[in-house]
């Protein structure tokens, strides 16, 4: 492929690029649970500023009588230098490495109470004034044991000037219940003496049991409600999901503990009761109590009838309500139920906001968009009307009426714009009866065993019945055809679907084919081949003889794509447009190969390949497309 050539330089700064992404890695690892910082860099990769204050000493509890552990800096191998070499960079240019120092530090984790406290994660920060919070230090996280002791060790850069100052930091044990939650605690700011290398004291360190709510609620009755989900939402920026109480207590309260000081919200949500928003203020180590009513979800209830006013019995009854509370927002069912023996029925746990309530049995229906209904609507009634009716008489091709003959009958908007419904029925008295129409026009469908389909257009206003007259059903039509290229030579393997996929046949070896049963009329043709693009055909009712159909086998888009690294790139959606067209439309979509190949039939003309995996669309080429003998592409992402 001519892509030889010396990667020496590339792969040393390749290395150095994978030693850099390793620190950074270690780096995440010891931010713990704070998922909401920016990674930084190593504090134990930078110079460290002097800090000319002496060492606090009231950061240290005192030394234990004996057993004590030491701990502090001790000296450790430098790091080898790296050669590096790449474009730009001088001859024997060298990375070299800072001398580094290893810290230990052992100490002990307490909860507010004063009691060790076990399973929580450690860590090594540096200090900053008055102990506010440092940067992690790379590599130190660290569990503690179950009397709550522990031990962090890290490797820092040895600077020079006045000791750095550190502190620890301890993560509450994990599993804790929603009440007993704690927040992170940390040490005072304390120094290790580099002489000697060691530290004389343990270091201790308190969680806090930061704010908590005691949440009970209550329905319109004054009875305690337990099922319900309670979260503590907070105001501005915050990462991670809101705390949740969980399961409510004995008593029926929930409880959030270990919460951060601060102004927040209580998220209240349940299946049966509407959600409520209740603002708050969380106090540090402070248990506050919130009650809060409430209120049933919307439910409608009422009586379905017919237009005398009688009750429709087994009626379904479904309810609508707009998908977003904009007021362009489409509307879309939420819920369905059935009336009783007597009409009426009632379907609660319903979505704040307006609804629109509508109901159907066999041939009747609420007309245009239901009855409107919000809040808690009781008694309201839903009126349904018969639906238009067209009876369709039916003889054989002898001219003797049909009688008891299964057919199955499929209605639908002529414009598509409802799913068609399929029934049978059996004709009774020579004819049929459709039901169930709308007032559009609709298309009719009679389909009878060893008959041609029967296909009728129709309008029927609600309440109407229609007389569609007599159809004499019979075998149907026979279109015989053949499949040829723009060069006149047959085309086998040809697959030719008509009346929207009811009929279909292959083309033979001779590009031959024959359709049968084809109902009376005009009839829409598409041939379709692996080797040639999509063609309609349109057949009049007139058309005789051998139908000539004509596939184009246009141009084939073929290549290779291959990755920023050069390697194929499988599994990539790439979209192919008209370049004149708009370039939001969308195109012809598809995915490459795990080889990064691939192949695509198109019309001739000018094209626009993007990569649309994700994200914003990537141009990868402007190409244009000719015939079947188009040379291949070899694509390559950017990114």
């Amino acid at each position: 492929m001519g892509r030889a050539r010396d990667r020496g330089p590339e792969i040393l700064v390749l290395a150095g690029f994978v030693v850099a992404s390793a620190v950074t890695a270690w780096t995440l690892l010891a931010r713990g649970a704070r998922d909401d910082d920016v990674p930084e860099p190593p504090v134990a990769d930078r110079p460290a500023e002097p800090d000319p204050s002496p060492p606090d000493a009231g950061a240290l509890a005192p030394a234990p009588a004996s057993g004590a552990r030491p701990g502090g800096l001790v000296a450790g191998p430098a790091a080898p230098d790296v050669r590096l070499a790449g474009p730009g960079l001088p001859p024997g240019a060298r990375l070299r490495a800072a001398p580094q120092r290893s810290i230990v530090v052992h100490g002990v984790v307490f909860g507010p109470d004063g009691a060790p406290v076990g399973g929580c994660l450690v860590r090594l920060d540096t200090g900053r004034d008055g102990g506010a919070e440092g940067l992690p230090v790379s590599g130190s996280l660290s569990p503690s044991s179950v009397d709550g002791t522990f031990t962090v060790a890290a490797t820092v850069a040895a600077v020079d000037g006045a000791g750095r100052r550190w502190t620890v930091v301890a993560l509450p044990p994990a599993g804790l219940a929603p009440r007993d939650r704690l927040l992170p605690g940390r040490s005072a700011p304390f120094a290790c003496d580099r002489d000697d290398g060691r530290v004389a004291q343990d270091v201790h360190v308190t969680l806090r049991r930061g704010a908590r709510f005691d949440v009970t609620l209550t329905d319109r009755l004054g009875g305690v409600v337990t099922e319900a989900r309670v979260r503590v939402r907070r105001d501005g920026p915050v990462s991670g999901p809101p705390p949740d109480a969980g399961p409510a207590d004995d008593d029926g309260t929930f409880r959030l503990g270990g919460l951060e000081p601060g102004p927040c919200t209580l998220v209240v949500s349940s299946r049966l009761f509407a959600d409520v928003l209740v603002p708050a203020q969380a106090v540090a180590d402070r248990v506050e109590l919130v009650r809060v009513a409430v209120e049933p979800r919307p439910r409608v209830r009422g009586v379905v009838v017919d237009r005398g006013g009688r009750p429709v019995a087994g009626a379904i009854v479904e309810v609508d309500a707009p998908e977003r509370p904009d007021a362009d927002a489409p509307w879309g069912p939420v819920a369905e139920a059935r009336a009783d023996e007597a009409g009426r029925f009632d379907v609660p746990m319903l979505p704040d906001g307006p609804l629109r309530v509508r109901a159907h049995a066999r041939g009747l229906d609420t007309p245009g968009e239901g009855v409107a209904a919000s809040g808690d609507a009781r008694d309201l009634r839903v009126e349904v009307l018969a639906l238009g009716r067209a009876r369709l008489a039916l003889v054989a091709s002898d001219g003797r009426p049909l009688e008891g003959v299964s057919v199955t009958v499929t209605v639908g908007p002529v414009d598509g714009s409802r799913e068609p419904v399929r029934d049978d029925a059996v004709v009774t008295g020579g004819a049929v009866v459709v039901e169930g129409l709308r007032g559009d026009d609709e298309q009719v469908v009679v389909d009878a065993l060893g008959y041609a389909p029967l296909v009728r257009t129709v309008r029927a206003a609600p309440g109407e019945e229609v007389d569609l007259g007599r159809a004499t059903l019979s075998a149907g039509r026979r279109l015989e055809g053949v499949v040829v290229d723009e060069a006149g030579r047959a085309v086998a393997h040809v697959l030719l679907v008509a009346a929207g996929g009811r009929f279909s046949a292959w083309s033979d070896d001779a590009g031959r084919f024959v359709l049968d049963r084809l109902p009376d009329g005009d009839v829409d043709l598409v041939a379709r081949a692996p080797d040639a693009l999509p063609t309609d055909v349109h057949v009049p009712a007139a058309a005789t003889g051998l139908l000539r159909v004509v596939v184009a086998r246009g141009g084939r888009l073929r290549g290779v794509l291959e990755g920023p690294d050069g390697r194929p790139a499988g599994g990539v959606r790439l979209v192919v447009r008209p370049a004149d067209g708009d370039p939001d439309a969308d195109g012809y979509a598809f995915r490459t190969d795990e080889d990064g190949s691939f192949w695509l039939r198109l019309p001739p003309g000018r094209y626009v390949v993007v990569a649309s995996d994700g994200g914003e669309d990537e141009p990868l080429a402007r190409v244009e497309v000719r015939g079947p003998d188009d040379a291949p592409l070899s694509l390559r992402r950017a990114r």
